[in-house]
């Protein structure tokens, strides 16, 4: 249960190729870390970009490159497109080993009964 009950992990290496999963704007970027290990008071080394898609769904990548998004000229309010790159992967915050975090959420503060503020959604993958 909570809010990261359907992440994704994305056994890539450092290195990798970030893309958009759908088309939206960027509403949150934390790229300045670089260190990271397996504990927690790696908590708060953590990287991430978090897009905001056409239907208020949220799609969150973790674990990025320090400076990965503004070096491809993108910042909070850009719009990306699906499959644009958008960041590249990079072992920040608490983690073991190379890879990409992924999440989908929406949303739920309104719901009282949800303590998280926000909703787990399965991804769906599709090929073109």
């Amino acid at each position: 249960m909570g809010p990261f009950l359907n992440a994704v992990d994305f056994l890539v290496p450092d290195g990798t190729p970030v893309l958009a999963a759908a088309e939206g704007e960027i509403i949150e970027v934390v790229e300045g870390n670089t260190k990271w290990g397996d504990g927690d008071q790696y908590r708060d080394t953590l990287n991430f970009m978090t897009l905001e898609h056409r239907f208020g769904e949220l799609t969150q990548y973790c674990h990025l490159v320090k400076s990965s998004v503004t070096a491809l000229g993108l910042r909070v309010g850009s719009k990306v497109k699906q499959g644009q790159h958008i960041a590249t992967v990079g072992k920040t915050g608490w983690t073991d080993r190379d890879h990409l975090h992924f999440l989908a959420f929406r949303d739920d503060r309104r719901n009282q009964e949800n303590p998280f503020g926000s909703k787990s959604l399965i991804p769906r993958f599709t090929l073109p």
